[in-house]
């Protein structure tokens, strides 16, 4: 009589990963398994200010996307979507109709427009922000910095907001703000079993007028919440720390600690991602076994990879001077994992954009059978993006005699420009699947059919890796790693 609400409560209960286990194999051994349906999630993300992810359970931050104990010092407030949500041990028999009347509410995205401005956008911002010191892992998210700058935009006016839409590709803010909520909602995913789940925040010093319209825009089109506190406290900095880490599930806790308040801080804007998506087809653990991956500078380090031969199975494949590249497939997206050639530098690579946008290129790719050999990788990094972001010709928010976040605040007394500008991610890649964490913090202060031919994917020395959406093909994650532990 009770058996479907029976069902829905039992999704709902916190069950540890042993418990989950332990269930799941014994699932298995009383009927034969059934093949899972994979269900493409909607279009790509572009921007993943943090994004975190919890390799088993999917913990959902509710329908409201607000972290208890913010509502009262909350100026806007977002509504989540209600994704329809699949756990592990229900059998829900109408998941498939849920799901397509979720996706008839999403909007159209623009193609054309948008989304390949926002590619485009992906290509130059992924080659500026991996710039950096030869031989370092270093981690970034295009979609984070994307979402961010947008938002930024909204807070700005003048010649400030035009740098930032001109450097996002963008011609005009109010169609921008439409198609910002398309691709929110295209990009999010929250079914339990896997996700990709963005989050943002703008923070205000609680003596700081603003704008209510502003604040409102930024709920309804970036489902971002606007909380005022008191900058400077230990109540603010551990409020904001608590934000953060509940939307990168813990995963970037050292980083989270490093974020602190001053009492100069005008406002800190935070834009977050969690992604988690299982192998289409997971690597078999019997066959991981330590090998030799050796660094830029000669160093030898034991790792443990992961093998899978090369089979029936055709992937998509790029093969060109330079480099090698090959993309798995995940239950929400895909992964491309790009070699280079002996002689050739991992980092040279990952500041040409060129690279990033060949991936997306169809004449180039071609279906081979691929030998696999991947490190398991846990990788992290926190990057500076000021030089990122005036190189994209966003300058006068950091120059005092510029500055205009008069949309935000009019009639604020002193100039507001950016102190602080960093991103911080974090990349791990198991058997089971890939996970992804980032967060970016902006703070302001007053003052065919497949060949017959293999490709050897051997990944035992710096190479890149990009993690892509489902549709469009735009970079979630990216990153060149030098060490797979980190």
């Amino acid at each position: 009589m009770y058996e479907k609400e029976y069902r829905e409560a039992m999704e709902q209960l916190p069950f540890s990963p042993d418990f989950q286990r332990r269930a799941e194999e014994r699932m298995k051994a009383r009927r034969p398994r059934r093949r899972r349906r994979r269900w493409p999630a909607a279009v790509a993300a572009l921007l993943a200010l943090a994004l975190g992810v919890n390799a088993l359970f999917w913990p959902s931050v509710g329908s409201s996307g607000a972290v208890p104990g913010l509502r009262s010092c909350a100026a806007a407030q977002p509504e989540y979507p209600d994704y329809p949500r699949q756990g592990r041990l229900t059998f829900l028999t109408n998941y498939r109709e849920r799901m397509r009347d979720y996706r008839s509410t999403i909007g159209e995205l623009d193609r054309d427009g948008y989304a390949a401005a926002a590619a485009a956008f992906s290509d130059r911002s992924a080659a500026l922000t991996l710039a950096g010191e030869p031989g370092e892992n270093r981690i970034c998210s295009p979609v984070n910095l994307w979402f961010a700058l947008s938002m930024l935009a909204e807070a700005t006016a003048g010649e400030s907001r035009e740098q930032i839409l001109s450097a996002l590709g963008l011609e005009d803010l109010d169609s921008a703000r439409q198609q910002a909520g398309v691709l929110w909602r295209t990009l999010y995913q929250d079914n339990g079993l896997s996700g990709i789940l963005p989050a943002n925040s703008l923070w205000l010093d609680r003596d700081v007028t603003y704008d209510q319209n502003t604040v409102d825009t930024l709920a309804q089109s970036y489902y971002a919440g606007t909380y005022r506190v008191d900058m400077g406290t230990d109540k603010a900095d551990k409020a904001i720390r608590s934000w953060l880490s509940a939307q990168t599930s813990g995963r970037l806790e050292g980083a989270v600690k490093g974020v602190s308040t001053s009492p100069e801080t005008v406002l800190a804007l935070f834009s977050t991602l969690r992604y988690y998506g299982e192998w289409s087809k997971k690597f078999d653990a019997s066959k991981t076994y330590d090998d030799i991956f050796t660094k830029a500078d000669g160093t030898e380090l034991t790792v443990p990879f992961m093998h899978r031969s090369a089979s029936h199975d055709s992937f998509a494949t790029i093969c060109v001077e330079g480099y090698n590249a090959a993309r798995l497939y995940t239950e929400n997206g895909s992964v491309w994992f790009i070699l280079p050639d002996e002689g050739h530098s991992a980092d040279d690579l990952a500041v040409d954009p060129a690279l990033w946008a060949s991936l997306r290129d169809e004449e180039l790719t071609e279906y081979r059978r691929v030998e696999w050999s991947v490190p398991k990788f846990d990788v992290s990094s926190t990057l500076e993006l000021a030089d990122t972001m005036k190189a994209l010709g966003v300058t006068d928010v950091f120059d005092p005699a510029r500055s205009d976040f008069s949309a935000l605040s009019p009639g604020y007394p002193e100039p507001i420009t950016l102190s602080s500008a960093r991103q911080s991610a974090r990349v791990e890649a198991d058997e089971e699947g890939i996970r992804g964490v980032s967060f970016v913090e902006l703070m302001g202060a007053g003052a065919a059919a497949p060949p017959d031919e293999t490709c050897i994917m051997d990944l035992d020395r710096p190479f890149l890796f990009v993690i892509t959406s489902p549709v469009e093909g735009v970079p979630l994650f990216a990153g060149v790693v030098h060490d797979p532990t980190g």
